[in-house]
């Protein structure tokens, strides 16, 4: 389905409120529940609600397949958040060992992010990737919300993405 919010949204106040002050407070907070019962969209409102103090980074994981995927994914949001020419342009320079090719969908006008496919990414530069969103968060604090989290278990490298996301969420502020 998909993501509602604003007047399309409707009850779940107590879980807004309980989101809220998880997010507030910066607290790894873990939403499950069965498929499409709206934890996307709870997620999604709540990031709205609390706009002026955060700012929602939203990462989907649906059909990955590998440590690259993930990472694409990561970089895509963060490019989205990214607008400005200046902050682009020292993202494009940390990143520029990877060469990232960034365009235009012809038909949504939305950035597009993909990494040049003769540097393999391997689970380890994952950390890379958290350490920019980590950077990011001490400019305009963040919600990092990794949405289909349950597909890092169909990748080959599962353990060590997982050993990785791990070590690295747990110190992050």
């Amino acid at each position: 389905g998909r993501v509602v919010s604003g007047s399309d949204f409707c009850g779940r106040q107590d879980s807004i409120s309980e989101l809220s002050e998880y997010f507030l407070s910066a607290q790894n907070v873990v939403v499950q529940g069965e498929r499409r019962i709206g934890k996307t969209s709870l997620i999604v409102e709540t990031a709205r609600k609390i706009k002026m103090d955060r700012t929602l980074l939203a990462v989907d994981l649906m059909a990955i397949k590998s440590a690259q995927d993930i990472y694409e994914r990561m970089l895509k949001s963060v490019f989205k958040l990214e607008r400005d020419d200046r902050s682009l342009n020292k993202l494009l320079k940390m990143l520029s060992h990877l060469r990232p090719v960034v365009g235009v969908d012809p038909n949504t006008n939305a950035l597009t992010v993909s990494l040049d496919t003769s540097n393999r990414v391997s689970p380890t530069s994952l950390e890379e990737a958290l350490d920019l969103i980590e950077n990011m968060n001490e400019r305009k604090k963040l919600i990092v919300f990794f949405d289909e989290f349950q597909e890092v278990l169909t990748c080959s490298e599962q353990r060590e993405i997982l050993a990785i996301l791990r070590s690295k969420i747990q110190y992050h502020k």
